[in-house]
């Protein structure tokens, strides 16, 4: 199956602050140009250059990471242990947060092949990654299928994303993509993951826009409550998003409560 290039993640080369390195919507642009930042910091670019891109089609999103590395072809001779546990060896970490999840789904891969899934409750995880190993980085490529994570995506959609990658044996130190601080467990402090392109993914995300707007209308003229909500309605109908939408459901609530609807 052909795939749909959904991203490559990049950054600005020239930082003047902190906030002007801050990772914050990923979208296709067709290289590989992702500093990675030191966690302790959140500010300096790592010394090994980070690179990652991905993709997705109806089944699947790829994650490929590029890790630069001098030592690579010695990490590629770590002895393997393929089981599922923390690596405590050098690793590169995901951290993927659909709307559909109440909580986001951490995933790790290390040079030795040790793998770990955030999910206590799902035994046998479904997705799949590819390690390799050449001159001068080592690469992992992640498999994730939706089905796993029991969610579906298509181009407009937007995930809370972030990934990380942890350096042992060439030096030591923790990096992120998303300016999370130290403790990579701050979905707050994510980045997005847009899936499309720029254009494509903003057209669709506007017709989702609509449908949902047309979609409240008809719940509020069905409740016969829309008369009380029209104004609100009308000024998100070039500007709109879930939040919104939510906000105004809300609010529909509380004046259903009120006429004991």
């Amino acid at each position: 199956m052909k795939l749909e290039k959904l991203f490559f993640l990049s950054l600005l080369l020239c930082f003047l602050s902190v906030s002007s390195l801050a990772a914050s919507v990923a979208y296709a642009d067709g290289s590989l140009n992702t500093p990675l930042v030191y966690a302790n910091d959140n500010s300096t670019p790592i010394k090994y250059p980070t690179a990652f891109k991905a993709e997705f089609d109806r089944k699947n999103l790829y994650i490929t990471v590029k890790c630069s590395d001098p030592k690579a072809p010695e990490l590629g001779r770590t002895p393997r242990q393929i089981v599922r546990s923390w690596p405590m060896v050098d690793s590169v970490e995901i951290f993927l947060d659909p709307p559909q999840l109440k909580n986001f789904v951490q995933l790790a891969v290390g040079v030795n092949g040790m793998f770990y899934d955030s999910r206590k409750n799902v035994a046998a995880p479904a997705w799949k990654y590819e390690l390799s190993f050449h001159s001068d980085f080592w690469q992992v490529k992640f498999i994730i299928p939706f089905s796993d994570l029991g969610v579906s995506a298509e181009t407009g959609d937007n995930w809370k994303f972030n990934l990380c990658r942890n350096v042992r044996f060439s030096d030591n130190f923790n990096s992120t993509w998303a300016h999370v601080g130290s403790a990579f467990h701050n979905p707050s402090g994510f980045g997005t993951l847009t899936f499309g392109a720029p254009s494509a993914a903003s057209a669709a995300l506007k017709k989702k826009m609509r449908k949902a707007v047309a979609e409240l209308e008809a719940e509020l003229r069905k409740k016969g409550i829309y008369s009380e909500l029209k104004d609100k309605v009308d000024a998100i109908r070039n500007n709109c998003t879930v939040s919104k939408i939510n906000a105004i459901r809300e609010e529909a609530q509380m004046i259903e409560q009120l006429k004991g609807l």
